[in-house]
C-alpha cells in the first residue's frame, strides 16, 4: 500500500483523534459519530458513512482522487492542526480555543498580517468574526501567525 492511499484508522488512532477534538476544541463525541475518519499519510480525512464504502476499491487498483476532505494535518504528531475547511464544517460545534476577532483584527488578518495578542496562550485556535469561522491560527510568541495562503490574501482594501 502506498503512503498516499487512504487507510482505515485503528481503534487506538480513532480514540486519539476523538480525544484530541473533544479535549482541545470541546466538540461533542455525539457530533463526531455522524462522520467517518480515515488517514492518508499522517493526515486525517473526514467523510460520510456512505462514502467510506468506496475505501476497499483503492486496494484493488481503482484510483479514487478523494474520499471526503482533509480534516487534520500531522494528526499523530505533537503539532496536530485542524484545517480551515474542517473548522468551518464544525462551526458552532467548536466550544474551546476560539479567538473572536474584532473588525480591525479581521482586516489585518485577511490582508496577510500577523496579529499581536495580549493573552498568554499557545498552540492553535479557531479564528472567528461574529458567527463566521475565518480559519485556524497558530499562536506563537504572543502572535497569531497568519496562515492564509498568499494567493488568498487580500491585496487592497475596497
Amino acid at each position: 500500500m502506498r503512503e498516499y492511499e487512504y487507510k482505515e484508522l485503528s481503534k487506538k488512532e480513532l480514540s486519539h483523534i476523538i480525544g484530541f477534538l473533544t479535549d482541545i476544541y470541546g466538540i461533542s463525541e455525539e457530533f463526531l459519530k455522524e462522520y467517518e475518519f480515515i488517514k492518508r499519510a499522517n493526515d486525517v480525512w473526514i467523510t460520510t458513512k456512505k462514502a467510506i464504502t468506496f475505501l476497499p476499491y483503492t486496494r484493488v487498483g481503482i484510483n479514487i482522487n478523494s474520499i471526503g476532505f482533509r480534516a487534520m494535518r500531522n494528526a499523530f504528531e505533537g503539532n496536530a492542526k485542524i484545517t480551515t475547511n474542517f473548522a468551518q464544517l464544525l462551526q458552532d460545534e467548536i466550544k474551546k480555543n476560539i479567538r473572536t476577532l474584532n473588525e480591525k483584527e479581521l482586516n489585518e488578518y485577511i490582508h496577510g498580517h500577523d496579529l499581536n495578542l495580549k493573552e498568554d496562550i499557545k498552540g492553535y485556535c479557531v479564528l472567528k468574526y461574529k458567527t463566521s469561522t475565518i480559519g485556524v491560527g497558530q499562536i506563537k510568541d504572543g502572535n497569531i501567525k497568519n496562515q492564509i495562503p498568499k494567493g488568498r490574501v487580500l491585496k487592497n482594501m475596497i
